[in-house]
């Protein structure tokens, strides 16, 4: 263990209390929900109205993602789709740049699918941006992901971008989910909150190496029980090819000087002082939960996505916690690998 032997009980106590919901600002900071202006349509001559499908805070408009499914069908019938689900692990686009007028060049070409779908082809390079440049005519990657949700927010009900996956997937199709890290950063519940600084301050290394600390069992439950019940759910209609189910990756150390709204979360996990401890947490969760699920009908991959954006590259990181664009870029590329085998 990194830490003094003897960390003073009380002074976890204190950080405890200190992260109760009602102590902690666990929203993020210099943020205004988006409020559609009343509008008749978000398309125009046919098409998705670029500023409006991605001016949506919390995922894509649904009436938008109806509209490029349906194009995605048109145009290449006989190809998979590539859903993407969960949180802003994988709905980055409010983390990027815009590529319009007052935003920043794109990096490379506008994917061909953008130019038929967008009423004008400027794209944010997010996740779904790089793996629709990776995957050329192969696929199709459409984000269903929703920015700020969480686990617990499914337990009951499907949110409806959720419901969008699970009437829309199809067995040639292939679903991607990251899901979870809210309810541990965001909105964590008093549970929650324990257990995390139970394996933060008080479990010795070794016990999260070999996996008995007992704080564990309840991330198993978590990140295995729970995201595969969420999955069942999601393709209860129609199995897919595969699942790809991803475990989260490092945030960015302290020493990057990278400002967030994470920070102070981020502090009392020690990981701005003992980075290792809760890298070995997330190593684990992914060992004993995410690679432990199983599902029958489909082929399920596991992807630690921490094996990609490791903690280290400030360029990989917007506010700590979010993949930049050149992370999403490096993700997509790790999504293609898993993808190929599905694709040929």
């Amino acid at each position: 263990m990194e830490f003094p032997a003897a960390f003073p009980l009380s002074q976890a106590e204190n950080v405890v209390r200190s992260c109760r919901p009602e102590a902690m600002n666990f929203q993020r900071q210099n943020h205004k929900p988006y409020i559609s202006p009343p509008v008749m349509s978000s398309s125009s001559l046919g098409k998705i109205n670029c500023s409006h499908f991605y001016a949506e805070w919390k995922g894509h408009p649904i009436e938008d993602l109806k509209t490029f499914h349906t194009f995605i069908l048109q145009q290449r019938p006989d190809k998979p789709i590539i859903y993407l689900a969960g949180d802003s692990s994988l709905d980055n686009k409010y983390w990027v740049p815009s590529s319009g007028a007052s935003g920043e060049p794109l990096p490379v070409e506008v994917p061909e699918i953008y130019w038929n779908i967008l009423n004008r082809p400027r794209p944010k390079p997010d996740i779904a941006f790089w793996l629709n440049h990776s995957l050329g005519n192969e696929a199709t990657a459409l984000n269903t992901a929703v920015e700020e949700s969480m686990l617990r927010e499914r337990d009951e009900y499907l949110l409806p971008h959720d419901k969008f996956i699970r009437d829309h997937i199809r067995p040639e199709d292939i679903l991607i989910v990251s899901i979870g890290a809210n309810d541990v950063a965001l909105r964590p519940t008093l549970s929650t909150i324990r257990h995390m600084l139970q394996l933060a301050w008080l479990t010795p290394k070794k016990y999260l190496e070999s996996g008995t600390a007992s704080s564990l069992k309840y991330f198993k439950n978590m990140f295995g029980d729970r995201v595969q019940s969420y999955i069942e759910r999601l393709i209860e209609k129609q199995k897919p090819r595969a699942v790809i189910v991803c475990a989260i990756y490092y945030p960015l150390e302290a020493n990057a000087g990278q400002r967030s709204w994470a920070d102070l979360q981020l502090k009392a996990l020690g990981y701005n002082s003992y980075p290792s401890q809760l890298r070995m947490a997330i190593r684990k969760m992914y060992e004993i939960a995410t690679q432990k699920i199983q599902i029958e009908g489909t082929t399920v991959v596991p992807c630690a996505l921490y094996a990609v954006l490791d903690g280290k590259r400030k360029q990989d990181y917007t506010a700590r916690v979010e993949p930049s664009s050149e992370g999403g870029r490096k993700m997509a590329a790790h999504f293609q690998e898993l993808l190929d085998p599905f694709l040929r």
